[in-house]
């Protein structure tokens, strides 16, 4: 079966996209100032890639966003074994 293309093939993965950065925020809020604000951050920016893409997705050929480079976090800002999507999901 062929997957649609543009917003109605895609809704329903923006909407679990939307959720999970969503999910993401809420955890920030319980992070220490330092952690918080870096999280707060790069989410900040996640979704306007996710806009940018969207954008694109649907044909508009004039993007909103602004140039973004990302740069990377401290390893000890993450704590990467304890926000996975599946823990964020539940």
């Amino acid at each position: 079966m062929a997957e649609k293309t543009g917003e109605q093939g895609f809704e329903r993965d923006w909407g679990y996209l939307m959720r999970f950065l969503d999910k993401l925020e809420a955890a920030a809020e319980a992070m220490p100032p330092v952690r918080r604000e870096r999280l707060s951050s790069l989410l900040a920016t996640k979704r306007q890639v996710c806009e940018d893409i969207r954008t694109v997705i649907d044909g508009n050929d004039q993007l909103k966003g602004t140039d973004v480079t990302m740069g990377a976090a401290p390893d000890d800002l993450i704590p990467r074994s304890r926000l996975t999507v599946g823990t964020l999901l539940e």
